[in-house]
């Protein structure tokens, strides 16, 4: 939505906006975005260029793991916080990768108890960069996505939001 609504509306008004001192927080997006082969690099350049967005940070997570969010740093991996985990798994067999291995996506959280929560598998590839070792100095374990498994449905906060060329009456 951000690459929608706010950086090809604002191509119309070059310079229009100053953000130089903003800082963006958003949840990507990029399997809506790989039509248009908008990654994460040509996301910050874009708008850096357009309006001087310099601080663009991703996070990871999603609303059946309330609370589970892995922030983007510096660096580009995504880290876990003190109270959630991530596995990567093996999509034949299952078992648990070792680090730079890729694989299927789990999410670990001690925070979900009014329902099955904790342990969500996801249909996410990416891999496990190391532990407290992050170049950004930040402790626990980091990670990268590379994507959806190719048969995998759109699903996500963005894909409840179908654009048609109107804004009709948002």
């Amino acid at each position: 939505m951000i690459w929608q609504y706010l950086y090809k509306g604002l191509l119309n008004f070059p310079g229009s906006l100053d953000l130089r001192k903003g800082i963006l927080i958003h949840s990507g997006g990029w399997k809506k975005l790989t039509e248009e082969a908008v990654d994460d690099t040509t996301f910050k350049t874009s708008l850096r260029n357009l309006c001087g967005l310099v601080t663009s940070y991703n996070f990871y997570g999603m609303v059946e793991q309330i609370g589970s969010v892995f922030m983007e740093c510096e660096y580009g991996s995504f880290h876990a916080p003190n109270f959630a985990d991530i596995v990567i798994r093996d999509p034949f067999t299952w078992h648990a990768l070792p680090y730079l291995k890729e694989g299927v996506i789990e999410v670990i959280s001690v925070l979900p108890h009014s329902y099955p929560g904790h342990v969500l598998l996801t249909e996410d590839i990416g891999t496990i960069g190391g532990e407290d070792d992050c170049p950004c100095g930040r402790s626990g374990r980091y990670f990268s996505v590379k994507g959806r498994l190719a048969a995998a449905e759109l699903r996500g906060c963005s894909d409840t939001h179908a654009y048609d060329g109107a804004l009709n009456g948002i």
